[in-house]
């Protein structure tokens, strides 16, 4: 009896085991069902899906052609005045649902520079009131709000709403650009860029390259304009031999009180008078002439600048009298090219500040005698002894440089020797 009860106890702690060791099993092969039935489905997930690819490079066939698309294509096309220009033409694509037919929404797109990188975008800004908000200048769009004509609307091809010309925008800096497009359409403008207002949105990653000069780029490139222009005038004063002429001085200090009005805030102007001033005193004249026009053309921020160099430039060869000649005129026509400046414009500028001097040159190969006269500073009503007195003395102030260094002063040397031999000949 004793036996059956160890037996039996025995048999008890045997069943408990089996028990327990059946139940431990069967979550072990539950659990491998489990993870397998989990591996398979994962793997099968691995097999189909697609890379995560951002909204705005996804393709037609990726994203379904009824969801609402953007892109920005870059043209060139022709204006009015039978000029070409590049513009950034905004198309549409997919599906709006509007809250009615009809619906009088309101769509705006913002342009990111991205070339830094995402964590670095900066704005690029619209300086044409025409193409963006009036209040916020990265805020782009036209100014008329956009009808949604249907409940729910599909544009099946792509659908040109808004054409922006590329001289409108600034970017942060100039050169090729990696620029996205964010386009929202909206219930309404008020609070534009709250989710709740959205009706439908999108964004497109494109390039572009610029080479107008960028915001973050202004100040430096504003000084490298300034010192180009005033480094080519002190080389003309000294062409002329006119260092401390106070009436060459005051021209050039005149063009720096208009640049600085023009340009600077008034806050600034004073400064920048200063420092252009210093400039001019300090400057050395010896330097490459097509690379200070280079300089110039590449950081005149608008075309009217190139103008207001060259005027410079004219302005002090009208203040020199009698030391400008027709190779000093060639020397600034020869500016003007290099500048690409347009040639009626700049002869229209040219004949403004020395259209006397340029007809009395044409008269002067009509009569040679009166246009040598007017270049030799010679009364005609003077004596034929006071004439000749005068020849030498201008004989004595030539002669010598017709051996100096700078072949410009040689060459204008040379050229009043003879028109002073070419004058005596006729007395």
């Amino acid at each position: 009896m004793r036996n059956m009860r160890r037996f039996l106890k025995s048999t008890e702690r045997t069943e408990s085991m089996e028990g327990l060791i059946f139940i431990v099993v069967l979550v072990v092969i539950v659990f491998c069902a489990v993870s397998h039935s989990s591996t398979n489905n994962e793997g099968e997930s691995n097999n189909t899906s697609q890379p995560s690819v951002p909204r705005h490079s996804q393709t037609s066939e990726q994203q379904g052609n009824d969801e609402f698309r953007i892109r920005v294509v870059v043209k060139n096309v022709e204006t009015d005045d039978k000029k070409r220009v590049d513009v950034l033409d905004l198309q549409i694509r997919g599906t709006i649902s509007a809250p009615r037919d009809n619906f009088p929404a309101v769509m705006k797109t913002l342009f990111f520079d991205m070339t830094a990188g995402s964590d670095s975008s900066k704005f690029i800004v619209c300086k044409d009131e025409d193409f963006c908000d009036k209040e916020n200048k990265h805020v782009l769009g036209p100014q008329n709000d956009f009808t949604v004509p249907y409940k729910e609307s599909i544009l099946e091809e792509w659908t040109s709403v808004f054409s922006l010309p590329m001289a409108c925008l600034v970017f942060p800096k100039r050169g090729r650009r990696k620029v996205r497009a964010f386009t929202i359409i909206a219930r309404n403008a008020d609070d534009f860029f709250d989710n709740g207002n959205t009706i439908v949105s999108a964004e497109f990653d494109f390039e572009v390259a610029t080479k107008r000069i960028g915001y973050e780029e202004v100040d430096e490139s504003r000084r490298q304009f300034e010192d180009s222009v005033l480094t080519i005038a002190k080389m003309e004063i000294k062409r002329f031999e006119k260092q401390g002429d106070e009436a060459i001085s005051d021209v050039v200090h005149q063009w720096i009180k208009e640049r600085c009005s023009e340009i600077y805030a008034d806050g600034e102007t004073r400064k920048m008078e200063t420092r252009m001033r210093d400039y001019m005193n300090k400057i050395a004249t010896s330097q490459d002439i097509n690379q200070l026009c280079a300089c110039i053309k590449e950081n005149a921020n608008e075309l009217h600048e190139l103008y207001f160099a060259v005027e410079l430039f004219l302005d002090i060869a009208e203040n020199c009298g009698n030391d400008f000649t027709i190779d000093d005129l060639g020397w600034i026509d020869r500016i003007a090219v290099k500048l690409e400046l347009d040639k009626e414009v700049y002869n229209g500028y040219k004949h403004k500040k020395l259209g006397a001097w340029i007809e009395g040159q044409a008269k002067a190969k009509d009569n040679p005698q009166d246009g040598a006269e007017k270049i030799l500073g010679i009364d005609p009503s003077w004596p034929k002894e006071r004439k000749l007195d005068y020849l030498n003395e201008l004989y004595s102030h030539w002669n010598p440089i017709m051996s100096h260094s700078d072949q410009e002063k040689r060459k204008h040397a040379e050229h009043m020797i003879v028109l002073i031999a070419q004058y005596r000949n006729t007395l």
